[in-house]
């Protein structure tokens, strides 16, 4: 998932260019990105079809898993139970759980669009909410995996470029962003299967990872002169 969330970035930046009128860059930007997006998949779809588009026909089908938020949220209140030493798997949880996490995702997109609307006045601003729109869907997405925090620290370093100024702001967002990705790390590879503690490292990573983004966004959809 981690190869192609990027493109949510694609769309979030469309719909500012969109609003704040710049047609022209926004079919130049289109173009960019259809032709990027073409020479780096082309090849193999034609190649081996099969192969290439495997992965997108895997993980559709597939539910959600312990790593994800939403099991940290559900098991709780006994709807999700995993494997102690396989949550890397799917989840047994109700039949609605898939559909409400996917639709989530799509409300914060649709919240995250109208964000980037409000920020139109700022190209500053219209980046870094572009830049969260993959970081916000892979923390709630219904698979997670530790990869994804390699996006997510390059997408949290843009967006802190972009709206921090001062050098303790910026201080602040690197230690926020290192906590997340120390979190991840206590639960894969250096699991800590004591007592239980990687969903304690689970969560600490999710509750860091969605506040500083949902903080990058509020600061970027301020009004802006």
């Amino acid at each position: 998932a981690v190869k192609w969330t990027p493109a949510l970035a694609f769309a979030l930046l469309a719909v500012w260019l969109l609003a704040s009128g710049r047609v022209g860059a926004l079919a130049r930007h289109a173009g960019v990105f259809a032709a990027a997006f073409l020479l780096l998949h082309l090849p193999f779809v034609v190649w081996s079809p099969d192969e290439a588009l495997y992965a997108y026909r895997y993980f559709s089908g597939q539910g959600l898993t312990g790593e994800s938020v939403w099991y940290l949220l559900l098991a709780p209140l006994g709807l999700a139970t995993v494997a102690p030493r396989e949550f890397w798997l799917p989840a047994e949880v109700p039949g609605w759980a898939d559909a409400a996490a996917t639709a989530i995702q799509g409300l914060v997109l649709l919240a995250l669009a109208a964000a980037a609307v409000r920020a139109r006045a700022s190209l500053r601003a219209g980046i870094a909410i572009a830049a969260m729109a993959p970081v916000l869907f892979l923390l709630l997405n219904r698979i997670f995996s530790p990869q994804y925090l390699v996006l997510m620290l390059a997408a949290w370093a843009i967006a802190g470029a972009l709206l921090v100024e001062s050098r303790r702001g910026q201080l602040a967002v690197g230690l926020a962003a290192m906590a997340a990705t120390t979190a991840n790390a206590f639960v894969y590879p250096y699991t800590l299967h004591q007592l239980g503690l990687w969903q304690a490292a689970s969560a600490a990573l999710f509750a860091i990872g969605v506040s500083l983004s949902a903080w990058f966004v509020l600061r970027a959809a301020r009004p802006w002169r």
